[in-house]
């Protein structure tokens, strides 16, 4: 088959190709409504349809990072420096920029996305100023939450933006309330020094669910290998949860089930 391909699968039927990108597309990110399956390439979104068939959307996109659907009927997707967003049907509108420029990491959260600028970068190795913003979906309206340097990933749960700082002794986990409780302020959540060290920012992941904060760092274990570690959100010790092989491929941690406490998401 020239080309990338979705499929779909509804147990226990077997997968169904819904659609096909021609040629070297090269998909990375996608994501669905209850019509069409929107899917960015090495250069271009395409919109597959559920009964077969790819579409060009004509949108010029190089970003490797999730995309989003807003409720307004936007693609919202991250390309040459920033996130655009352009629209699902396909009218050959251009699209248009979404929030600050230097943006290179997004989390969805009600009413928008919360999008880090200035991130860390392993290759340039330069401090920065990382900026955490929340932008809603009709564009337009971009709240500051907070500034740490050098911030290098994101997660989000019902009331804070969780990032993990690069800096040295002063590495860790940090976190900035989301509205209407951000007060601007960016607070330590726990310090691990083990952030540092000779990985790819890509590999350096975070998730949260109600009761704990998931994160990867740098193994201790020679050829190139990444813990993954947890702590919970009121406090107390790490705990290691497994070491893995550092592929060229950046590693995603999802987020686990409901677990412990209820009311430990403080």
């Amino acid at each position: 088959m020239n080309g990338d391909f979705i499929r779909s699968l509804t147990p226990p039927d077997a997968p169904k190709t819904l659609g096909v990108a021609p040629g070297a597309s090269s998909l990375r990110a996608a994501v669905h409504d209850d019509t069409y399956v929107f899917a960015r390439g090495a250069l271009r979104l395409w919109r597959i349809a559920a009964d077969g068939g790819a579409e060009n959307l004509s949108v010029t996109t190089a970003g490797v990072a999730p995309i989003f659907l807003s409720p307004g009927g936007d693609v919202v997707f991250d390309s040459d420096n920033g996130y655009f967003r352009a629209s699902k049907l396909g009218d050959g509108g251009a699209a248009v920029p979404f929030g600050p420029r230097a943006v290179s990491r997004a989390a969805e959260v009600s009413g928008g996305l919360v999008l880090l600028a200035d991130a860390w970068s392993d290759t340039a190795q330069i401090p920065k100023t990382s900026t955490l913003y929340l932008e809603v979906w009709t564009g337009g309206t971009t709240l500051t939450l907070g500034t740490a340097p050098n911030l290098a990933a994101i997660a989000v749960d019902s009331r804070h933006v969780y990032a993990l700082r690069i800096d040295g002794a002063r590495s860790g986990v940090v976190r900035a309330k989301l509205p209407p409780d951000n007060d601007g302020v960016v607070e330590d959540v726990v310090l691990d020094p083990a952030l540092v060290g000779p990985v790819s920012t890509g590999v350096r992941s975070i998730a949260v669910d109600d009761t704990h904060v998931y994160w990867s760092r740098p193994s201790a274990t020679p050829g190139g290998y990444v813990d993954v570690v947890k702590r919970s959100k009121c406090g107390g010790a790490l705990t290691g949860l497994c070491s893995a092989a550092l592929s060229a491929t950046p590693m995603a941690i999802t987020r686990s089930g409901r677990c412990g406490r209820p009311n430990a998401s403080r």
